[in-house]
C-alpha cells in the first residue's frame, strides 16, 4: 500500500503546484479534469485490488474445507465419489462436494487447484486418462511445489498412456527437477529417459540415462541407476 499511497501523495502535489501558480489557470482548466480522472481511477484500483485479495482469501478457505471433507474418500477408494461428491453427505446444510465440483467453482484458487490435481488422481484409477489429463494441466498453476510435481508426474503418465512419449518425457523432467531427494530425482529423470527412448530421441535418453547413473555413483543398489545402466547400454554406450 505505501507504493500506491507515494502515487496519491505525487498526483496531489503537482495539482497544488497548478493552483500555486497564477500563470497555470489554463493548465488546469485543459489538464485537471484528466489528473481527477487519473486519481479517481488509481483509488478505484487500490481498491479493488485489495477487495479482489480479500475475496480470494475467502474462497480458497472455502475450498480447502470442502477438500477436507472429500479426501478421506479418495484414501478409502471409494473414487467415484471423491470425484462426484455425494447428495447424501450433508455437512453445514451442504451435499458434499467431490474434487470435480470444487476444482470448478473453486478454479482461482489454490485449493481448487489442488482439487484438479486430487481429481486428475482419481480419474487415473478409473483408467480416465483423457479427463485426468486436463485437471493435471489445470493442477500445475498450484503454487505448492509439491503439488506441481505430482501434477507433471501424473501428466506425463496420461500422456505415455495416449501415446505422447515425447510430452511425457518433457513432463517427467520437469518432475525431476523440482525435487532435490535423490532417490525421487533418479525416478523421474530414468522415466524421461524411458520415454525419450521410446519416442526414439535416442541422445535425449542417453543423457537423462546418464544423469541417473551419475547421481548414484556411490549407491550400488540404486534400482533407477540399474536401469538407467542397461538403458545406456541398451543405446549402444557403455558404462566404465
Amino acid at each position: 500500500m505505501n507504493k500506491e499511497n507515494d502515487s496519491i501523495e505525487e498526483y496531489e502535489e503537482e495539482i497544488e503546484e497548478i493552483i500555486e501558480d497564477d500563470s497555470a489557470i489554463g493548465q488546469i482548466k485543459k489538464y485537471g479534469t484528466i489528473v481527477v480522472i487519473v486519481l479517481v481511477v488509481l483509488v478505484i484500483g487500490i481498491f479493488s485490488y485489495n477487495y479482489m485479495n480479500e475475496q480470494s482469501e475467502i474462497k480458497n478457505a472455502e475450498a480447502t474445507k470442502h477438500l477436507a471433507r472429500v479426501i478421506p474418500l479418495m484414501a478409502q477408494g471409494d473414487y467415484s465419489k471423491a470425484l462426484n461428491g455425494d447428495v447424501n453427505i450433508v455437512i453445514e446444510d451442504k451435499t458434499l462436494m467431490g474434487f470435480k465440483e470444487i476444482s470448478s467453482v473453486y478454479s482461482g484458487t489454490d485449493a481448487g487447484r489442488m482439487a484438479s490435481f486430487y481429481a486428475g488422481k482419481a480419474l487415473i484409477m478409473e483408467n480416465n486418462f483423457s479427463e485426468a489429463k486436463t485437471h493435471f494441466e489445470n493442477a500445475l498453476k498450484v503454487d505448492a511445489e509439491e503439488i506441481k510435481v505430482g501434477a507433471h508426474n501424473g501428466l506425463a503418465a496420461c500422456l505415455e498412456e495416449q501415446g505422447d512419449f515425447a510430452g511425457a518425457s518433457k513432463n517427467y523432467e520437469s518432475a525431476a527437477n523440482l525435487v532435490n531427494q535423490t532417490e525421487m530425482k533418479s525416478r523421474y529423470l530414468y522415466f524421461a529417459g524411458l520415454t525419450a527412448e521410446k519416442a526414439g530421441n535416442s541422445d535425449k535418453a542417453k543423457s537423462l540415462y546418464e544423469k541417473v547413473v551419475n547421481l548414484n555413483l556411490e549407491n550400488a543398489y540404486s534400482e533407477f541407476g540399474g536401469l538407467s545402466s542397461a538403458g545406456l547400454n541398451r543405446l549402444g554406450t557403455k558404462i566404465d
